[in-house]
């Protein structure tokens, strides 16, 4: 009965032209950000970041959460089409998406992947609504002791699985941490690591933190990138140019090759077992902080391929190569809100920005956010369910004027996306200190990423330092600081031997990768045997 009321005010809330506007604006933005090249989810959210904050909160993450579903279909029209995944969780689709296209089948391949897409993202979210309930009534009972360990958990997860380094994700973020310890103590309040500006008593402008991280650091190293990438194969499409208005127009609405959109359909209806199985693995992998879609939808597409009877037809132009990953991917999305909106611990990168503006809006993120504010936190997850399905509609529209995104040149994105984002920064509170931080933020990220340190543990740092922090100092006085309160109940000892856990196999992964790469450094060293 809770999951139905809730449900009920988050209708209420995101059923209105307002709401439907804004996931419509939301998905063709995602469109448009997996399609350019070197741009992302994240970077688009933190770009109109500023703007949602104009909106109710619930609106606000309508946008976000419809981004982020618009970027994980729009990213394969590139991996289909030049075999470049414009996101992560379109690598394993160009293995056969690639094939078809050159095969004269693009249409085909963006047929199946979009009804993959559609499928997966509505049997994830579907199931996420179910199980948040159940989960967010576990996560209420636990205390201020629980929740620091729960957000130092989230910063270790962040460490752990982002990166081969344990140490330099570490680093990274309580970095982040620390930074955000630059407003006043949670208990004195006094002011403490401002270097006396004024700005900083509050906290660090999180709006400016997102456009600088996200935004900033991505263009600065996006030339760069793009260089080293080469030059992009031509648009393989054997259709005839459209001659006449009627067709011309036609072709501008995606609907000139109606029996391939019903094919494609059709052929992603033909593989149930390869859509269940790919959703359940993208809504597992979702609902574990910091994997993302670059594994969940590598881990499907290999699942796939052992339960098939066919593998050699994988990454020939096998359809359920393509049916997988997307499904996969897709299904991300609903597993991501579960830690995010339970636990207040972000899924993926653009699970991060929604915090973000939860905080800007002052909601504090975590296990008290399903019980006081249930009403967003389901207009979250109906309008994830609503982003799903309109890709199938929007998705057809948009298909083909897309595909001259792809020839964006880098020379107008960048200076194009820096002025948007410094204009959105200092939107914001109208200073001009913003813009400041986010070009600060955007070098410390930009010289992070230059040493092959990772920039999600940053943020999460950041976000998750006051809850640690605030959390921590009640705790101690709760028990007259006595330290033992930290693993005294069962939730405590649960999640410290849970954060053990992590620690010890970040280590013994760091340990490995090193003795790999030491590896690699001494077989460069022999001489190459010849035939």
């Amino acid at each position: 009965m809770e999951t139905l009321y809730g449900l009920a005010a988050g209708w209420d809330l995101i059923a209105t032209p307002t709401g439907l506007l804004v996931m419509v604006i939301g998905l063709t933005v995602g469109f448009i950000a997996g399609v350019l090249p070197g741009f992302s989810g994240p970077n688009a959210a933190a770009l109109l970041l500023p703007i949602s904050l104009q909106y109710p909160p619930a609106i606000a993450l309508a946008l976000i959460i419809s981004i982020y579903a618009g970027t994980t279909f729009g990213g394969t029209i590139p991996a289909i089409l030049i075999n470049v995944p414009g996101e992560g969780g379109a690598a394993a689709t160009a293995l056969d998406g690639y094939p078809m296209a050159k095969a004269g089948k693009a249409q085909l391949a963006i047929g199946i992947a979009r009804m993959a897409s559609v499928l997966g993202g509505v049997i994830g979210v579907t199931i996420a609504i179910v199980l948040i309930h159940p989960i967010s009534i576990i996560a209420i009972r636990i205390g201020p002791p629980e929740l620091f360990i729960v957000a130092m958990l989230g910063v270790t997860v962040c460490a752990t699985l982002i990166g081969g380094n344990l140490v330099k994700g570490l680093v990274v973020a309580f970095l982040g941490m620390l930074i955000s310890a630059m407003s006043v103590g949670p208990i004195s309040a006094e002011p403490r690591l401002d270097f006396g500006i004024p700005e900083l008593y509050d906290q660090v402008p999180l709006v400016a933190a997102v456009v600088g991280i996200f935004a900033l650091s991505e263009m600065m190293l996006l030339p760069k990138e793009m260089a080293e990438m080469g030059e992009m194969p031509d648009y393989l499409d054997t259709r005839a140019r459209p001659v006449g208005f009627f067709a011309k127009a036609l072709r501008l609405l995606g609907l000139d090759n109606i029996p391939e959109i019903i094919r494609g359909v059709r052929v992603t209806l033909s593989h149930p077992i390869a859509v269940i199985q790919g959703s359940l693995i993208g809504l597992l992998i979702g609902t574990v902080p910091g994997i993302g879609s670059s594994v969940s939808n590598l881990v499907a597409y290999g699942a796939a391929k052992r339960s098939s009877k066919n593998k050699e037809l994988f990454g020939k132009g096998h359809p359920v190569g393509i049916i997988s990953s997307e499904a996969s991917d897709n299904a991300l999305a609903g597993g991501s809100l579960i830690p995010t909106l339970t636990l207040g611990i972000p899924g993926n990168a653009t699970s991060a920005v929604m915090l973000a503006a939860l905080y800007l809006y002052g909601i504090q993120p975590g296990p008290q956010f399903m019980s006081s504010h249930p009403a967003e936190a389901y207009a979250v997850l109906i309008a994830a369910l609503g982003a799903s399905i309109l890709i199938l509609p929007l998705g057809i529209v948009l298909s083909s004027p897309m595909i001259y995104f792809t020839k964006t040149r880098v020379e107008l994105l960048v200076p194009i996306t820096i002025f948007v984002s410094l204009v959105g920064a200092y939107a914001t509170n109208a200073a001009m200190f913003d813009v400041a931080v986010a070009l600060a933020f955007g070098l410390l990220v930009l010289f992070l990423r230059i040493f092959n340190y990772p920039v999600i543990p940053l943020f999460l740092g950041l976000i998750l330092g006051p809850l640690a922090e605030n959390n921590f100092v009640r705790s101690l006085a709760l028990s007259r600081y006595d330290p033992s309160i930290f693993w005294q109940s069962t939730p405590s000892k649960c999640l410290l031997l849970l954060l053990a856990i992590l620690l010890t196999t970040g280590i013994v992964r760091t340990i490995r990768n090193r003795r790999d790469d030491d590896s690699d450094d001494v077989l460069d060293g022999l001489p190459v045997a010849r035939d």
